[in-house]
């Protein structure tokens, strides 16, 4: 684990820079055993980091964000 670093500090780490490798809540949460990784990209927007998303549709038809971070 990545001790002394916050959960925003962990998620702006593993946030991907592509789009096309854009990553969900549900992967960012098993990679970093984060609960809710949606808290800590609202905080992050906040402080100005270009975090975009999009939504995509599952095999099962159900949607979802993913999220990446922009230049």
């Amino acid at each position: 684990m990545n001790k002394g670093k916050t959960n925003e500090q962990r998620v702006l780490d593993y946030l991907p820079t592509d789009k096309a490798k854009a990553v969900s809540t549900v992967q960012i949460s098993v990679a970093l055993f984060i609960a809710d990784p949606r808290r800590a990209i609202a905080h992050l927007r906040r402080k100005k980091y270009n975090i975009l998303d999009y939504w995509k549709k599952s095999e099962r038809g159900k949607r979802y964000k993913v999220y990446y971070l922009g230049e």
